[in-house]
């Protein structure tokens, strides 16, 4: 038999896409988006520190995007 083994990292990864994809659904909002970052910001860390680096000031200028669906679309390609 065959079968992929997933690592931790890969495994929490897939959850916190799936809860990013569950904020979309229930709808976006400022204060959920930065409470998700929160809740994950260390993920992303540990993943790639020069990805996380460039990923906190775009999200402190998360007041500045007037539609929080663009927000989402590229907070989104910047995480995964």
């Amino acid at each position: 038999m065959n079968q992929q083994r997933f690592d931790d990292s890969t495994l929490i990864r897939i959850f916190a896409l799936h809860e990013l994809h569950r904020l979309k659904e229930h709808g976006l909002t400022r204060g959920a988006l930065l409470d998700y970052h929160s809740r994950y910001k260390l993920v992303f860390l540990a993943h790639s520190q020069p990805e996380y680096r460039k990923l906190g000031p775009f999200v402190a200028d998360i007041h500045q995007w007037q539609n929080l669906d663009d927000f989402y679309n590229q907070y989104y390609q910047r995480v995964i």
